[in-house]
């Protein structure tokens, strides 16, 4: 019950985010506010927000940051800095998600951990 409410919440809060960026998209396209320093602007927002949202979402821009076919050139050129300034993910973060994830310490199921 706690684990459901506790991904209820995340799963909110990742589409509370997503959907203001999309507005903010929309609003842009409907005030004709599509020069390039807004482009570059929102751009910056989208790499920051995928920040925000966790390393899932990082790793979600850097694979995006390599697609010329769904991605604009000037997105693009943005995403790549998830790929080269990433910030950095505490190490006792990861080992606590996954004890969580797993149930037990990680070093019980993993041999090795780097």
């Amino acid at each position: 019950q706690e684990n459901l409410l506790a991904t209820a919440a995340r799963f909110g809060q990742v589409i509370w985010r997503l959907g203001q960026y999309y507005v903010a998209l929309r609003t842009d396209d409907w005030l004709q506010n599509t020069g390039p320093e807004a482009v570059r602007q929102r751009s910056c927002e989208l790499r920051q927000l995928l920040v925000d949202l966790g390393p899932c979402y990082i790793k979600v821009g850097q694979a995006l940051a390599n697609r010329p076919d769904i991605v604009r050139d000037d997105y693009m050129a943005e995403l790549q800095e998830l790929q080269d300034s990433v910030p950095s993910f505490p190490s006792q973060e990861a080992m606590e998600i996954m004890r969580q994830e797993l149930g037990c310490d990680p070093r019980e199921v993993f041999s090795e951990i780097t």
